[in-house]
């Protein structure tokens, strides 16, 4: 190879390793959209500019002379952190957050290691506190049939009947189309999903044909319930299309959308369904 591009590379390789930890991250973090799926790069993003970076911008700590107790000072830091806004204000940041921290850190250095920035990732040698594994609790028969009978005539009927029989993820129910639907041979096909995830500071709905796994496609029988219920639906928008003619907003024919044919957002789900057992 040529020794004037031997030494202009090792120049970019030795600038960069010579650069602040916090701006690197950030650079890698804003590096992985268009690379990384929607979600998991908003997640990189916010982390890294709302806690990671903003917690190293005081030390003059080069990407070079990081060390492992340097890392671990900031997660030793996080697990004593209490949050002062959001739903868990006055609560500790949770070893699942700490966790996401560590997943961002350790990644961003791992592709430094890679593009030869630095000999070794130094997040190999700190110490994070597993995660508490997520317990799921699941309805009986009884509870099934008495959670169906109250959500009838609510906004939430078809969501949960379709969660309920099929055990859906909330992505998968908001993601159904209509083209999902076969009536005629009577089957449900799951194969698109819509998320929410926070872009450019703004929460953004993220729709994909790509499931979580390649078991996540699947095509199931259509139960009378649900079969009765997305007929009921579908007659509905029907009319309401009529209704709202041009203003109307359902042009991507989702199945669970309002009157005015506005998708509804996963994260209001999440909202009302708690809402809706603590009435009931």
């Amino acid at each position: 190879m040529n020794t004037k591009v031997v030494e202009t590379k090792k120049s970019i390789v030795d600038d960069r390793a010579k650069q602040k930890f916090s701006d690197y991250m950030r650079n890698w973090a804003q590096g992985t959209k268009g690379k990384k799926e929607e979600g998991t790069s908003s997640t990189y993003i916010t982390n890294v500019n709302g806690i990671i970076a903003p917690f190293f911008d005081d030390t003059d700590i080069t990407l070079e002379d990081l060390q492992p107790l340097h890392l671990q000072d900031f997660y030793d830091y996080q697990y004593t952190r209490i949050l002062t806004r959001g739903k868990n204000k006055g609560k500790p940041v949770s070893k699942n957050t700490v966790s996401h921290y560590h997943k961002a850190i350790h990644k961003g250095l791992a592709d430094a290691v890679q593009l030869g920035i630095i000999p070794y990732n130094p997040d190999d040698r700190t110490n994070v506190e597993k995660h508490d594994p997520y317990i799921a609790s699941y309805y009986n028969e009884d509870e099934c049939v008495e959670l169906l009978e109250k959500v009838k005539n609510t906004p939430l009927e078809l969501i949960v009947n379709i969660a309920t029989y099929y055990g859906l993820r909330r992505s998968e129910v908001i993601g159904l189309k209509w083209d999902a639907i076969d009536f005629t041979n009577n089957r449900i096909t799951i194969k698109h999903k819509v998320t929410q995830a926070t872009i450019d500071n703004k929460r953004v709905l993220v729709k994909k044909n790509k499931l979580k796994n390649k078991t996540s496609y699947r095509s199931l029988p259509l139960v009378d319930d649900v079969r009765d219920l997305l007929l009921a639906e579908k007659q509905k928008q029907i009319e309401n299309k009529k209704l709202y003619g041009n203003t109307y907003k359902n042009k991507e024919n989702y199945i669970c959308v309002y009157d005015d044919g506005e998708i509804m957002k996963p994260d209001t789900i999440t909202r009302k369904f708690p809402d809706f057992l603590a009435d009931n």
